[in-house]
């Protein structure tokens, strides 16, 4: 099994990208990469890349930026291990995911994400309606 070493979450105004840092079960290391539209619930994609081609990748993507020149500024949020397994541990401990953001002064979607990254399954809690 595949264990996150670190996790980024850097969210911008459509969408929302979480980073981590896998090391996989022979010991290599490689980075995935969730993608997920902020308006809809549903992952985008997940991408693996491999150390190998990491620095081309980087490389191609600052010169992308250059020529796109972002200016409207976006938030980086860090995650170490510790900061997404005390939200796996609220989680588990049936907090809800409402409740953990405010505990962490995070906002919900950066849970969801950092909870599905990890495997979990996100349970809705809503009542369902009667159809009788």
């Amino acid at each position: 099994m595949n264990k996150i070493i670190d996790t980024n979450v850097i969210s911008g105004s459509k969408s929302t990208f979480v980073i981590d840092l896998v090391k996989s079960t022979e010991g290599n290391l490689f980075i995935e990469l969730h993608q997920s539209i902020n308006k809809t619930k549903e992952k985008v994609g997940l991408s693996k890349i491999n150390p190998e081609v990491l620095s081309s990748i980087i490389a191609q993507l600052q010169e992308y930026h250059a020529i796109i020149n972002v200016t409207k500024p976006i938030k980086h949020v860090h995650f170490d291990h510790s900061k997404s397994q005390k939200i796996i541990d609220y989680y588990f401990k049936s907090v809800t995911i409402g409740d953990i953001a405010l505990l962490l002064n995070l906002k919900e979607k950066v849970i969801e994400q950092v909870l599905k990254s990890n495997g979990i399954v996100i349970y809705q809690k809503k009542i369902p309606k009667r159809r009788f």
